[in-house]
């Protein structure tokens, strides 16, 4: 798990610690024996507890899967295709993205919103060949990448308009919106 994933688990814990402490002091329990409000220590103990497996459940951050998202499956479901975009790496990303506008698509295996992405782009490529590439960064495979551009979460779209990022979308996009974010690039720099 990532760095972001264990953040979310550790603000889990501490707010649960927190509200369990809380709890505890009251000391509202007669017996003794209540996880949560037979002392502060106890219901701290407790809270952390808690405020852990609910994040794990909630699937350690959800919305737009920052890094330790939920984990869905690792491949896609039986029937469906290989991605026809190019799976860039460090040996062909600076090329790749050198000449030109390129979409970059920064995207993880079990990140629900980039499986989702990922035909969305597969079917604009064609469509805007003439304007712009699009290519995909796998994050969990290409980490140097991912962190040299500071993705942090996905699906993470960054234009790149020769060798420099211009523009960067987060979350699910559909093909108009990508279209309308290449038509609001700002204008290349003049010499």
């Amino acid at each position: 798990m990532a760095l972001g994933g264990i953040a979310w688990i550790v603000v889990a814990a501490l707010v649960g610690a927190a509200i369990g402490g809380a709890l505890g002091a009251t000391r509202s329990c007669e017996s003794g024996g209540c996880p949560l409000t037979a002392s502060p220590g106890r219901g701290a103990i407790m809270g952390a507890l808690l405020g852990v497996m609910a994040a794990l459940a909630a699937g350690v951050g959800g919305g737009s899967c920052p890094f330790g998202g939920s984990p869905g499956p690792a491949s896609p479901p039986p029937g469906e295709h290989a991605s026809t975009l190019p799976a860039l790496t460090p040996e062909t990303f600076s090329a790749t993205v050198a000449n030109g506008v390129v979409l970059v698509d920064f995207w993880a295996s079990w990140c629900g919103p980039c499986q989702r992405q990922l035909p969305i782009l597969e079917t604009l490529a064609p469509s805007v060949a003439d304007r712009f590439a699009i290519a995909k960064v796998n994050v969990d495979e290409q980490e140097a990448l991912a962190k040299e551009y500071g993705i942090s979460r996905l699906p993470t779209l960054v234009f790149f308009r020769d060798g420099k990022p211009v523009q960067t979308l987060i979350g699910l996009h559909d093909a108009d919106a990508l279209l309308k974010a290449f038509a609001d690039l700002p204008s290349p720099a003049t010499p």
